[in-house]
């Protein structure tokens, strides 16, 4: 694991200074703190020393309720989809080779999730897109979309990437000319199976009551015979003792 971004943090002056593409200074006057953000490959990718803050990723997230999957692409800027292109990839089921299977885009009248097909992107369906204080652009999809899980229990590969322009993204591949910025180098993060859980969310929920009511259910029954069988017999007027 290497570091792929580094944050001094001090109480010398509010605000974050960008020292390189790897090093920032950042202030918030109430702490001081050092931190590292650890990933998969060793640097990010430098074809653009310094990109326009809008499509400068800083940091990628991820989490799942067993029904969703959700990416958030953290920016250094607040997204601008008509002058960029924004874009999850995702290879699944991850088989040996790095090669994305879907992927997530975000652009000017466009938020929608795409598979792979002859060598060519193609149309799967809508996703949702919300921005979250004002520079995080979380993408949000069904697991079942993209065919989450598959046989074996693979494991995904994961990754982002900005492009020059509206609807920029290439129409075959992940790279491209046009690219901005990408997390992480030629690499990506990877999330075993065991991250993505297989029972959707709800079900848990509804899961451990019932299992309670049917354990008592159980016991209630149990509980009932083992007094009638030890209850005396009860005796009318005319019966002997």
């Amino acid at each position: 694991m290497a570091i792929n971004d580094l944050y001094l943090q001090s109480d010398a002056e509010k605000g974050e200074t960008p020292i390189s593409k790897n090093l920032r200074l950042r202030s918030d006057n109430d702490k001081t703190q050092f931190t590292y953000f650890a990933c998969d490959t060793s640097a990010y990718d430098s074809r653009i020393d310094d990109p326009p803050d809008a499509a400068d990723i800083t940091s990628q997230d991820y989490t799942n309720d067993g029904t969703y999957f959700y990416v958030t692409m953290n920016l250094n800027g607040a997204p601008d989809t008509s002058s960029y292109t924004y874009v999850v990839y995702m290879d699944y089921p991850a088989n040996g080779t790095v090669n994305p299977d879907y992927r997530m885009v975000y652009s000017s009248g466009t938020s929608e999730l795409e598979q792979m097909s002859d060598s060519t992107w193609s149309y799967v369906k809508d996703i949702t897109i919300t921005v979250k204080d004002t520079t995080k652009i979380e993408f949000k999809v069904a697991l079942e979309d993209f065919g989450y899980p598959a046989g074996g229990n693979p494991d995904m590969h994961l990754w982002c990437a900005t492009y020059d322009g509206a609807n920029s993204e290439p129409a075959t591949g992940s790279d491209g000319a046009n690219m901005l910025d990408r997390d992480l180098v030629t690499g990506y993060y990877t999330l075993t199976h065991e991250q993505i859980p297989e029972i959707p969310w709800p079900l848990p929920l509804l899961f451990i009551p019932a299992l309670v009511i049917a354990m008592y259910i159980i016991w209630r029954k149990k509980f009932s015979h083992a007094n009638r069988s030890h209850s005396p017999t009860k005796l009318d007027r005319g019966d002997k003792a």
